[in-house]
């Protein structure tokens, strides 16, 4: 049996679980007091102390690998002309090569007038000349009278002409292989032309030479104006064995009438006639 109470009212013994007083009447339970709860004290949570503040480095940015492109892909066409080419390359290197360490190829030695290549075509190197370095003149004629052309580096002057003429003859030694180029002047005669004066020499020549031909005879056009020109074959002196050659160019400047003339052994005419046509094509007048 629970605890025994009294009613608050009359003080009559009651039960636990009555709910009103037997003697009076009362309501026990709205006048039992309820137990009063224990206050319980708030305590603040115990935060742990804030770590100190760190500043953040950011991440360095690392650049996106390059990649290298691989050259585009030779054809092999392509490496053929490589080949070709570099292979050129070298032999045009190579033949270089030898002609600077050939023995005396740095040497200025005299080159020879005359050189014959491959196809076996002879051809000259020139030289400049002035005839007022060699004292030439024409008496009775004053005034600018001279000139100035290209001959065959090697040939040398003849000795013993006239202060008219200039004549340069071949370095070679036999009679069969010398070669001449002359230039001769005159004062022009009133009534005389350059064609005149060539028919006059080619008169000469013939008398000379009684078997002399005229292979050619005609008018020329050069840088110095116009002239005549002709070409005759004839047998010469007893030491030139064989038949000669002779080209004779006549041009009138001024007051005087000039002649060049070439002569040559018939079998070395083709090779003669190129000193000729740069004698032509450099001739000056007036120097």
């Amino acid at each position: 049996m629970g605890d025994t109470r009294f009613c608050p009212q009359c003080g009559a013994l009651v039960l636990p679980e009555d709910a009103f007083c037997g003697e009076c009447g009362a309501a026990l339970k709205a006048v039992r007091p309820e137990p009063e709860l224990p206050i319980q004290p708030v305590v603040p949570p115990i935060l742990p102390p804030a770590a100190p503040s760190v500043p953040v480095q950011p991440l360095p940015v690392q650049p996106p690998p390059i990649q290298s492109v691989p050259p585009p892909p030779v054809k092999a066409g392509g490496k053929r002309v490589l080949t070709a080419i570099m292979v050129v390359g070298g032999v045009i290197l190579l033949f270089l090569l030898v002609i600077l360490l050939r023995p005396g190829s740095h040497e200025t030695t005299a080159q020879p007038p005359l050189v014959v290549n491959e196809q076996g075509v002879d051809t000259f190197r020139y030289q400049h000349i002035r005839s007022a370095d060699a004292g030439f003149k024409v008496e009775g004629v004053k005034g600018d009278v001279g000139f100035s052309m290209d001959i065959p580096t090697g040939w040398q002057r003849e000795e013993g002409t006239q202060a008219h003429e200039l004549v340069f003859k071949s370095p070679d030694d036999t009679p069969e292989s010398q070669m001449f180029l002359a230039v001769l002047a005159e004062p022009a005669t009133k009534g005389h032309s350059a064609a005149d004066v060539a028919t006059a020499h080619i008169t000469e020549l013939r008398d000379m030479a009684a078997d002399a031909e005229v292979l050619e005879q005609a008018e020329i056009l050069s840088r110095v104006g116009t002239g005549q020109r002709a070409v005759l074959r004839y047998i010469g002196p007893s030491d030139s064995p064989g038949k000669l050659m002779t080209e004779m160019v006549v041009f009138q400047h001024g007051k005087v009438i000039y002649r060049l003339e070439l002569t040559a052994p018939e079998p070395l005419w083709h090779t003669a006639q190129q000193a000729m046509e740069q004698a032509l094509a450099s001739l000056e007048f007036g120097s």
